[in-house]
């Protein structure tokens, strides 16, 4: 990455600039979570 990646980077986490993704409210988090349950036959 070069600067000015990095710097559009933390422009966009940062929660109190007014574009950071913070502040978004078309933007939704989706998380999955597998659980595999086995036992001996």
């Amino acid at each position: 990455m070069n600067a000015d990646d990095l710097d559009a980077l933390d422009a966009l986490l940062d929660g109190t600039q007014p574009h950071g993704i913070a502040r978004r409210d078309d933007l939704t988090v989706r998380t999955t979570r597998t659980t595999w349950i086995a036992r001996r036959p």
